[in-house]
């Protein structure tokens, strides 16, 4: 699991890192400056230079969507709180008991079976 910390710190590098847009032509790194292409970065291996290019582009929106992911997550489990409240209350048809039953056993076992994978 990432950490808020690992999180925080790839925001700091992302931010702090040479600005977008960045184009690659075989082994070399350009950057975009004044609508001129300066070289940026020189590396040995054109398949690393393509995965720079893409990761300036790449790390920044796969943080919001960490971030948009956890919100979802936080907003779900919320939700499952207020039906386990309601399940235990009683508050709900046997029908509805039975289903929510069904769907908690499923979401604890999807659960624990996510912990042990990580």
């Amino acid at each position: 699991m990432l950490t808020s910390e690992q999180l925080a710190e790839w925001w700091r590098l992302a931010d702090a890192a040479t600005p977008g847009p960045l184009t690659h032509h075989g082994n070399h790194v350009y950057s975009e400056k004044d609508a001129d292409l300066q070289r940026h970065a020189f590396f040995e291996d054109a398949a690393d230079a393509a995965l720079y290019v893409a990761a300036r582009s790449a790390v920044p929106a796969l943080l919001d969507e960490v971030e948009r992911l956890r919100g979802e997550l936080a907003a779900a489990q919320g939700t499952i709180a207020n039906l386990r409240t309601i399940w235990r209350n009683g508050g709900a048809s046997d029908r509805t008991m039975a289903r929510l039953a069904e769907a908690f056993h499923a979401y604890d076992a999807a659960l624990a079976e996510q912990r042990a994978q990580s």
